[in-house]
């Protein structure tokens, strides 16, 4: 259907108007709206459908939405071993009680030992959460709600493809919602990991330091911090001081790349006063020399927050006023973010010589989270693929 910001008279049915307000009878055939006619209140986000267009009788009905279980649009990142129906993959149950692998929060295997598993989140989960030492890891669907002062799933020494979609992560308690410790040195590489229309959203500040997503300190010299890939897609992340850290509390941690599309970022509605970081050090230099430079892509992402008294650029990393792996960007401002300004409003760029690409707009996303609390969760059904 068009969806059209002027109301032309010569207007047939089955057009999309976007209004400000609710229809009334006097939004009739002489304005151009015909039987079939939709009409959406932007504000509200309620849709209404025109029954009659007779002059001065207009007749609108609400329409009701199916209910929004199975997010927006088709996911980017396929599961492992779909087509197969994940043959040869352990069935697991993550649980409050029992034990692995029909039971429990933390599931583990030998690490290397090849082991792919599909878990389940039948209930809220109420305490950390890990996976730790398998291959592939398929997790569609879940709750966890936790009081621990800690991480609300951690993913450790995987070492495939690591699919997590339709997870929300909260709690009273909680710090850094999704925590990475998979990274691997070379020859062997750390897990991909793909994170998709997942709500994330902490509410303990830990100092300074609470993350949505954030690439962990390494177990030892052979599993480091981080991981190899990570893919990020339709996802809503709120945090009490950044939304995605990928940088280094020191060393021994890495990452390859980072894709992040179709993503909203905004500080916690009790995130402390003062200017947050909504992206800090998104990208970093392996200062042990094991990886190259990572690099980073945005396409179709939003931020709101407290901004930087610099500028809202000063909200990223690498930023106007911050350093990646120890290095300083004032030392080498071809890598450090932009602000500009069009049409729509703000942006934060970066510069064809940085390692980053793409841009992040400053504002919500048009239609609302990406990944609104009502779309993921226990009963979140996915759509499907690209």
């Amino acid at each position: 259907m068009g969806v059209l910001g002027t109301m032309p008279n010569e207007a047939k049915i089955a057009l999309n108007f976007v209004r400000t307000a609710d229809p009334t009878q006097s939004d009739d055939i002489a304005d151009g709206y015909g039987v079939g006619s939709y009409w959406t209140n932007q504000l509200t986000g309620d849709t209404f459908i025109c029954l009659s267009n007779n002059l001065g009788k207009g007749n609108w009905a609400t329409v009701i939405p199916p209910p929004p279980t199975r997010g927006g649009g088709l996911r980017t990142w396929r599961p492992p071993d779909l087509a197969s129906g994940f043959a040869g993959y352990q069935q697991r149950t993550m649980s409050n009680s029992g034990t692995q692998p029909n039971g429990g929060r933390n599931h583990s295997v030998t690490p290397g030992s090849g082991v792919n598993a599909v878990f389940n989140i039948a209930e809220i989960l109420t305490g950390q959460c890990s996976i730790n030492g398998f291959n592939n890891v398929v997790l569609i669907g879940g709750d966890i709600n936790t009081g621990v002062a800690t991480a609300g799933l951690t993913i450790d020494k995987c070492t495939g493809i690591v699919h997590i979609e339709g997870l929300r992560i909260r709690g009273s308690s909680v710090v850094d919602c999704f925590a990475l410790r998979t990274g691997h040195v070379p020859p062997t590489p750390g897990a991909t990991v793909q994170v998709q229309n997942c709500n994330f959203q902490n509410s303990n500040d830990d100092a300074g330091h609470a993350d949505a997503i954030q690439i962990w300190g390494p177990f030892d010299s052979t599993w480091l911090g981080g991981c190899h890939h990570l893919r990020v897609d339709r996802c809503t992340l709120r945090s009490m001081r950044q939304c995605i850290f990928l940088g280094n509390h020191g060393s021994g941690q890495v990452f390859l790349s980072a894709d992040i599309r179709n993503t909203n970022v905004a500080p916690s509605p009790n995130a402390p006063a003062g200017w947050t970081y909504i992206i800090a050090k998104p990208l970093r230099r392996d200062i042990s020399n094991i990886l190259p430079n990572s690099t980073i892509s945005f396409t179709n992402v939003y931020a709101t927050g407290n901004r930087h008294p610099s500028g809202w650029h000063g909200n990223f990393m690498p930023g106007i006023n911050g350093d990646d792996g120890g290095v300083s960007v004032a030392n080498e401002p071809g890598r450090a973010s932009q602000l500009g300004v069009d049409a729509q409003g703000e942006y934060v760029y970066w510069l064809p010589t940085s390692d980053a690409s793409g841009e992040i707009r400053i504002g919500s996303p048009p239609g609302g989270d990406f990944a609104p609390v009502t779309t993921v969760g226990v009963n979140y059904v996915s759509p499907g693929y690209q």
